[in-house]
């Protein structure tokens, strides 16, 4: 009967052993799993910010597609920007119809960029705002302070 009783009890703990294993690795695969989904999501926000660069009658056009964000595009937004007024395109349109996302950081870039053109005695104006870019800016409190235009054209032809 002692013997019965062992081998039972044996089984016992490994069934339970499997399950608590199989429970286990369903609960840390899970977590991971969410993990790898929210990185991903991220990793979409915060894909590098592509600029194209032209020109049209004296002013310097700034397509930006992707995020404005800490890491990476407003970064690189600052850097065009400075490169421009460096070589003397002091008049600066900021075209944001393909920005997906704008975090405190990039609020913080184009202040500084505004700062920065104001003192070369130029202008920095920005058009096209998505929704979620002109809440953010709304929302910090610096909105009033630049030049935003609903459509490039327009922004173009003002003074």
């Amino acid at each position: 009967m002692l013997s019965n009783y062992a081998s039972t009890k044996h089984y016992l703990k490994a069934i339970f052993a499997d399950r608590l294993f199989a429970f286990l690795f369903i609960v840390f695969f899970d977590y991971f799993a969410a993990r790898v989904e929210l990185i991903s999501q991220i990793w979409e926000i915060g894909k590098m910010l592509d600029i194209n660069e032209r020109q049209t009658n004296g002013t310097t056009i700034l397509d930006l597609k992707g995020s404005v964000i800490m890491g990476g595009g407003s970064k690189r937004l600052g850097e065009d920007v400075r490169r421009a007024v460096e070589a003397g395109n002091i008049n600066v349109l900021l075209n944001f119809s393909a920005v997906k996302y704008l975090d405190s950081s990039g609020v913080g870039e184009l202040i500084a960029l505004s700062e920065a053109i104001n003192r070369a005695e130029g202008s920095l104006k920005l058009s096209n705002l998505p929704p979620k870019v002109e809440e953010v800016l709304t929302l910090s409190g610096v909105l009033p302070i630049f030049d935003i235009y609903d459509d490039e054209h327009i922004a173009l032809e003002s003074e």
